[in-house]
């Protein structure tokens, strides 16, 4: 199902779109330089370079191409050849062409942070109050509260949102205090992440390369903090509406309403 879910995008959310489109533009050029890079032979990287970035633009408009007709998609020779040639804003509009966005109809929270602050800030948070009269109740993990992430099929749960959350009761009726963002684990692996992406990157880049062409050694650094970076946007790209809806379904599954406004 993971692997099918690569050509065929039934059932993916925009954003899990975007992220296949971006596997399949850029995965032929990662592979071989990686495999230059660890393994030099003779030859020229940028004879290598280019056919494996031609490679991912082909195989990116193929896959477009017949995911579109196969949805019903106007013009699917024109989303081929925008996915193919336009990286990051073909792929993020076919996305929505293909997935119609439907958490437009669920009402934002007040105090909910900008979508800037939820891309970029790993450290983002809000805090909101709910009652229910369903008593007593009891977690997911433990009796006294719970943590749960919203499922995506194309990424593992690392730097997803998160909403956790702990019971109190309150004269018959119990409190949930609700927090929804990153996980403090997954804002120590983001810094952590990075600290290995330099670690392993300057090394890498102050080694000579035989056969590189000039600066190659020197953009290597670039390039792999660079990834990181650009990895980590896509995972929030994915989850970037996820606090609506695990708010929405919490106060459906517990029958909660709202207890005060967030602070």
């Amino acid at each position: 199902m993971f692997l099918r879910s690569f050509v065929d995008f039934e059932g993916l959310t925009a954003d899990e779109i975007l992220a296949r489109l971006f596997a399949w533009w850029f995965g032929p050029g990662f592979l071989a330089l990686f495999v230059r890079f660890f393994v030099p032979t003779s030859g020229s990287y940028l004879d290598v370079s280019s056919a494996a970035t031609t490679a991912g633009i082909l195989l990116t408009g193929l896959v477009v191409f017949r995911d579109s007709q196969r949805a019903g998609v106007a013009k699917p020779w024109l989303w081929a050849v925008a996915t193919a040639l336009v990286p990051l804003i073909g792929w993020w509009a076919y996305g929505r062409v293909r997935v119609p966005d439907v958490l437009s109809a669920i009402a934002e929270y007040p105090g909910r942070p900008s979508a800037l602050a939820r891309y970029v800030n790993p450290f983002w948070q809000a805090r909101l109050d709910l009652l229910t009269r369903l008593s007593p109740v009891r977690g997911s993990v433990s009796p006294s509260g719970f943590s749960v992430r919203w499922r995506h099929s194309m990424s593992r749960p690392g730097m997803l949102t998160e909403a956790s959350a702990r019971f109190e009761t309150r004269d018959g009726v119990t409190a949930i205090h609700l927090r929804l963002g990153e996980s403090m684990g997954d804002r120590v692996l983001v810094l952590l992440w990075l600290a290995i992406a330099l670690l392993v990157g300057v090394p890498l880049a102050l080694r000579p390369s035989p056969g590189a062409p000039v600066s190659f050694d020197q953009l290597w650094i670039v390039g792999w903090v660079g990834l990181f970076v650009l990895l980590y946007l896509l995972i929030r790209a994915i989850s970037r509406d996820d606090d609506l809806r695990l708010r929405r379904l919490i106060i459906e599954a517990l029958e909660a309403e709202e207890m005060t406004p967030p602070g």
